[in-house]
């Protein structure tokens, strides 16, 4: 009996140990350029895609190649990356400069769930609705109940001076002081959302606006916003601790 014990803890280090040296990593385009990546000389997607993820790989160091396939042959950035095990990383890629080049950047990591990769998130069931939230197509009570509400031409003002924003910080800031003042629809808000550049910007106006949302049973709808799937688990975290 207690050589069963011994072998039955022994597998389950082993176990553990073996899903501790997997990893997995995720690129995007920062601009929506489709693109190609090869690790370790293996080309992953034939296809050019704007973002592509790769899971349970082995975790340490990886010859990373980038390419962006255009009318004059690719443009291709060659890099060593490091992924650390038991943990997904994130890079954003883009191309830059008058005399264009490939930049690669690691914008994040996170653990992956008790060292096994998750598989992509599903879209979350949406919470139910409140009895005094409205259809969006029901005018007669929607001035009472989303108060100040951002839609038709207002919005499309806001959106256009909003998109003329070059810098998400600005972006962040203009979006802040209107939606603070105003009811929006989660549509509309995944709209604003897709105009920022960094996924941490995105989670932040989210959570700012989350309160702000006049149908708050489609809030759900601005999970597609994200660029990766660990910023839209942040949010679905935070809202669900909100409904605690």
């Amino acid at each position: 009996m207690k050589s069963l014990v011994v072998l039955f803890f022994g597998m389950l280090l082993w176990t553990q140990q073996a899903y501790a040296s997997r990893a997995s990593v995720a690129f995007a385009s920062k601009r929506g350029e489709p693109f190609l990546v090869a690790i370790d000389g293996r080309l992953i997607n034939r296809n050019p895609t704007d973002r592509l993820r790769l899971n349970d790989i082995p975790a340490g160091y990886h010859a990373a190649e980038i390419r962006f396939p255009d009318r004059y042959g690719a443009l291709v950035h060659r890099a060593r990356i490091f992924l650390e095990p038991g943990y997904e990383t994130e890079f954003v890629v883009q191309v830059v400069g008058r005399r264009p080049r490939v930049v690669l950047n690691r914008v994040g990591r996170y653990p992956i769930n008790g060292g096994v990769v998750p598989p992509p998130y599903p879209v979350p069931e949406p919470p139910r609705p409140r009895p005094d939230y409205p259809d969006r197509n029901d005018d007669r009570n929607r001035d009472n109940v989303c108060p100040d509400l951002l839609a038709g031409a207002e919005f499309e003002r806001f959106f256009n001076t909003l998109s003329s924003r070059p810098f998400d910080d600005d972006k962040l800031s203009l979006a802040k002081q209107v939606i603070g003042q105003s009811t929006i629809y989660a549509e509309d808000l995944k709209r604003v959302m897709k105009q920022f550049s960094f996924d941490n910007r995105k989670t932040d106006l989210a959570k700012f606006a989350y309160n702000n949302v006049c149908d708050r049973r489609n809030f759900y709808l601005v999970y597609d916003a994200f660029t990766f799937e660990s910023s839209a688990r942040e949010l679905e975290r935070y809202i669900n601790d909100l409904a605690k």
